[in-house]
């Protein structure tokens, strides 16, 4: 997670320097965060697969306790 934060940095402040010399429409700048988007997505996939600690300390919720049936008969 720690280089994750430190990527992302990096990549903005690129891309804000990139986008004062070179323009708004910089191409390098826009490859440059999607390519970190990728990055971020491959890293995140990689540690389910694998079983990562903070993977597992996270619960996932239900979603049966979460739902909402919204009723037309009884809000009208």
């Amino acid at each position: 997670m720690f280089y994750l934060s430190v990527m992302w940095s990096v990549v903005f402040t690129v891309w804000a320097g990139n986008s004062i010399y070179y323009g708004i429409g910089s191409v390098g700048g826009h490859l440059l965060v999607i390519a970190a988007f990728f990055i971020t997505a491959l890293t995140f996939r990689d540690a389910e697969k694998n079983g990562h600690l903070w993977v597992k300390r996270i619960p996932v919720p239900a979603r049966d306790k979460n739902k909402c049936v919204w009723d037309l008969e009884k809000e009208g």
